[in-house]
């Protein structure tokens, strides 16, 4: 028999309250099951393997909607219920009949764990819940946290942390029972562990009697919020509102106490709580609506809130960043016409650019670099729906793996250090109504491959260090220069994101496939400024048997070169050097066919091969000659050297490639 501990996956919101619950489940267990934490505050929980454990848990029905997408249907969820820990009480009730401030990370964590203190009998303290997000505390000089000292205003006077809150009594059973490790819930440690949680008191008459207590302190909290929140009872009716909702809504309170919810939200199943960002209409505005249930023991202290958001207003903050991005050049430089050519292949391409254009589907475009990926994107946007909206694009392999992320989803407030202090929005909340292009999407970690798909899934985003999830309306647009279905027989390319990506296809063929198109891009391209350059039948022949492993890129440079050389007549002899050595270890066509066409289908897998083998031959001839010099140049001084021959290679092909020379 395998003496291997079964594994159990613990999601919080942040690492540290990971660590706390896994500590006080080992010490439940003795060490009997394996706990591995991962939060979404680091996003790890995003990325882990769900399919190496025997169960998971997850702190709030909300982070199980964030992340239900990625857990296989066979495992069993538990939903962990939290409460504190007895010597917190004492703290309690020294407070009682007096107004505290309570303060956590979110509006729902207060409510949360405010409804907990309630269900322990302490309704007699008016609780003023104060998060990150809001901007003014309440005016109160006594604080109470669950651990959270860090977001506790400095002008209080009296500050009283009773602990981080706990795993409880049904949770504990729940892990037991899934691990089949029930006989360990009698052991005196469990025993003793339980003796030490608060717990809700059994004197139903005694609840029963303060419900209406219960009841007017949550209407209390609810109308000193900033946020628009109704109150429901267990049949869905609604119980209580604040003024917030009236201003939302433009409805009395009295119109609105007692009628079903449903009345003015149909579109909303209570059944399904909790609700995030339900977009619903209401007297022709639009609102978005998040539902969470109230779980109480009793009939009377049971049911659900709500809270309400206008969604116009959102929309103009969005609209404000939108104009900013504009402001900043965030808008199509090319069109349609920017696309140069009349060979049969770039005449096809622009044809798809036409048919897709119209559509919001996702479009990947391939194509080796220097072919102009980037013009049939804007092509595509200019010619779209969204066309005055903004356009924004965005280099995967530009950005570092640590700062992607905070450039693609935003920030909050203290998320990190070196954090703005305002937070920052994203670029995927500054691109919503319009279009956005990941350039070289290729070179994203699997683990942000994770996350776009998400985006790419749901349509909702969340900044890092934040909870609001936000909705977002996009038009994705991306590029590769790599072979990506290849990458996802690898397993370096995530095969599910590779589906969502590629719905609509635009292959942008390598200058060596359109020779025909060479001799109008040398009029496109020649500078008038400069010195007027006569192209002879033997340098355009030239150029029409060259591979151009830069493409147009690198002929734009070369006639720039010839210009400035200010040579009217050149020859093939002036010519930059690297375009000799290139043709040299460059295939024929003859050879192309022969050579690869049996090993791939595709005309654009044969690109990709042919790509690599031609830096992979550059960069060796490149690091021979150096080698006779006594040099030895790094990956900086060979993709600055390949540039300058007209050939862009990412820092991933370089390092591929220096190890394949090395391995042999």
């Amino acid at each position: 028999m395998s003496n291997k501990k079964k594994t159990l996956i613990l999601i919080t919101n942040s690492k540290d309250m990971g660590l706390w619950h896994k500590d006080q489940i080992m010490d439940t267990f003795d060490s009997e099951i394996r706990v591995d934490c991962y939060s979404l505050e680091e996003n790890t929980a995003y990325t882990c393997n769900y399919n190496n454990c025997h169960a998971i848990l997850i702190s709030t029905f909300r982070q199980y909607e964030l992340l239900k997408s990625l857990i296989p249907d066979n495992k069993p969820i538990i939903i962990s219920s939290l409460t504190i820990a007895k010597k917190g009480l004492e703290v309690l009730d020294r407070l009682r009949n007096q107004t505290v401030m309570f303060v956590n990370l979110s509006f729902e964590m207060c409510l949360e764990t405010i409804l907990l203190f309630y269900r322990l009998g302490y309704s007699d303290i008016r609780f003023l819940p104060f998060y990150p997000e809001l901007q003014t505390p309440p005016k109160s000089k006594i604080a109470v946290t669950t651990g959270e000292l860090r977001f506790v205003p400095k002008n209080v006077d009296q500050i009283y942390d009773i602990g981080k809150r706990i795993l409880d009594r049904k949770t504990i059973s729940r892990v037991a029972n899934v691990f089949y490790l029930q006989d360990r819930l009698n052991t005196d440690k469990c025993k003793k562990s339980f003796s030490n949680m608060a717990k809700i008191d059994s004197d139903w008459d005694f609840i029963f009697e303060s419900s209406e207590l219960i009841n007017s302190r949550l209407e209390s909290l609810i109308n000193i919020i900033d946020k628009a929140v109704i109150l429901l009872d267990s049949e869905e009716n609604i119980i209580s509102i604040n003024g917030r909702f009236e201003e939302i809504s433009k409805k009395e309170r009295s119109l609105l106490i007692g009628k079903p919810f449903s009345a003015y939200f149909p579109e909303t199943d209570l059944s399904k709580a909790p609700i995030k960002n339900k977009l619903c209409k209401l007297d022709g505005e639009y609102l978005s609506v998040s539902v969470s249930k109230i779980e109480g023991r009793e009939e009377s202290l049971s049911g659900y809130y709500a809270i309400v958001e206008n969604f116009e207003k959102n929309e103009d903050q969005q609209t404000k960043l939108k104009s900013q991005f504009q402001k900043k050049g965030h808008i199509a430089k090319y069109g349609i016409n920017d696309i140069l050519g009349n060979s049969d292949k770039i005449k096809n391409t622009i044809d798809l650019i036409h048919r897709f254009a119209p559509s919001d589907s996702p479009v990947l475009i391939t194509g080796d670099s220097g072919t102009g990926k980037e013009l049939v994107a804007n092509a595509l946007h200019k010619l779209s729906k969204r066309k005055t909206k903004q356009f924004l694009a965005l280099n995967c392999a530009a950005l570092s793996p640590d700062l992607i992320e905070s450039e693609l989803f935003g920030y909050e407030k203290g998320a990190f250090t070196g954090a703005l202090k305002t937070g920052k929005p994203g670029i995927f909340e500054m691109a919503n109504g319009g279009t956005l292009f990941l350039d070289e999407i290729g070179e994203l970690s699997l683990g942000m491959q994770a996350k776009l798909l998400r985006v790419l899934q749901e349509k909702e985003v969340m900044r890092v260090g934040g909870e609001k999830i936000v909705q977002v309306n996009i038009r994705f647009i991306f590029a590769s220069n790599k072979n990506l279905a290849k990458k996802t027989v690898d397993g370096n390319f995530r095969r599910d994101l590779y589906y969502r990506m590629a719905v609509l296809t635009i292959h942008v063929p390598p200058l060596s496939e359109r020779i025909s198109d060479i001799e109008g891009f040398i009029e496109k391209f020649m500078d008038n400024k400069k010195t007027k350059v006569n192209f002879s039948k033997e340098l355009i022949t030239f150029f029409k048997s060259y591979t151009w492993p830069g493409n147009i890129r690198e002929l734009k440079n070369t006639i720039e070169y010839l210009q400035t050389l200010g040579k009217k007549n050149p020859s093939i002899s002036d010519l930059p050097r690297h375009m000799m050595t290139i043709k040299e270890i460059s295939p024929s066509v003859s050879t192309y066919s022969e050579s690869i066409d049996s090993k791939f289908n595709s005309p654009s897998e044969i690109s990709f091969y042919s790509r690599e083998k031609n830096l992979e031959k550059a960069i060796e001839k490149m690091l021979a000659e150096a080698k006779k010099m006594g040099l030895k140049p790094g990956r900086t001084e060979i993709r600055r050297r390949l540039s300058d021959i007209g050939i862009e290679a990412g820092d991933y092909e370089i390092r591929k490639i220096l190890k394949k020379l090395k391995d042999r």
